[in-house]
């Protein structure tokens, strides 16, 4: 068995399987029962959830899947990334049956700075964010989108196998607008990989989603370990101004 990179969870690697221990159990599980219900698609493929021998898709934290082989890196593709993501939230929505409780209840950070971010939560934040904060709110606008099954960590997560397919890993679900997923992707590149502004027409120049991505992200780096608390925020001032938000 070897170590694979995970972010903040565990993940090895073994006779063509991953195992991966989570943080939330149950909505691995219920994650896990929904991939497995996905059709192969031509646009994009999943690596496929494995049942315990007693029928469970997660035992004792822990849950299995294929190992996909030979894998790059579709990062600096947001183009890509963020048309695979919809079309897999089109997907999931219409396959999904059943309580998306688990989902709700989740309490890491990023759920928690989520719900933040949709008025679902309070959080304390230091006064520099806060400002930061005020400044991507006064960008919010009422829509009255439809709630999607949605994968709210893509940009890291999207790769491509050696037949040019891409392969779509570690699955984040959020029950949120299609369109928030796709405005996370923006803002990860406008942040941390050298995009910029021009990025905001792959999502329409959606001012809304953008602000709200970007306050996610802020938030759930706020919300870290102690060494992230006063988390670097030039990033953000940046990004703000090459937008002409500052």
């Amino acid at each position: 068995m070897r170590h694979l990179p995970s972010g903040e969870e565990v993940s090895v690697f073994g006779r063509d399987v991953v195992l991966k221990r989570v943080q939330g159990p149950k909505v691995a599980a219920w994650s896990q029962a929904l991939l497995a219900g996905v059709q192969r698609s031509d646009e994009f493929r999943l690596p496929r959830p494995i049942l315990s021998d007693d029928g469970r898709f997660e035992v004792d934290g822990w849950i299995a899947t294929e190992f996909v082989e030979g894998l790059s890196s579709l990062r600096h593709d947001p183009a890509t990334i963020i048309r695979v993501g919809e079309v897999l939230s089109d997907i999931l929505s219409d396959v999904s049956r059943g309580d998306s409780l688990p989902v709700r209840q989740r309490r890491d950070r990023w759920a928690r700075a989520d719900r933040f971010v949709w008025n679902e939560e309070t959080v304390t934040l230091s006064l520099q964010a806060d400002a930061l904060n005020a400044r991507l709110r006064s960008h919010f606008s009422e829509q009255s989108d439809r709630p999607a099954v949605v994968h709210g960590d893509l940009s890291g997560n999207v790769f491509v196998d050696p037949s040019g397919i891409p392969v779509v890993l570690d699955f984040t679900p959020y029950i949120r607008p299609k369109r928030y997923a796709s405005a996370i992707v923006v803002a990860d590149n406008l942040l941390w990989y050298n995009g910029d502004a021009t990025l905001t027409r792959l999502i329409g120049h959606d001012e809304d989603g953008l602000a709200r991505a970007l306050l996610f992200r802020l938030v759930s780096e706020q919300l870290g370990p102690t060494s992230r608390q006063d988390a670097d925020l030039a990033n953000y001032h940046r990004t703000l101004a090459s937008l002409g938000w500052a």
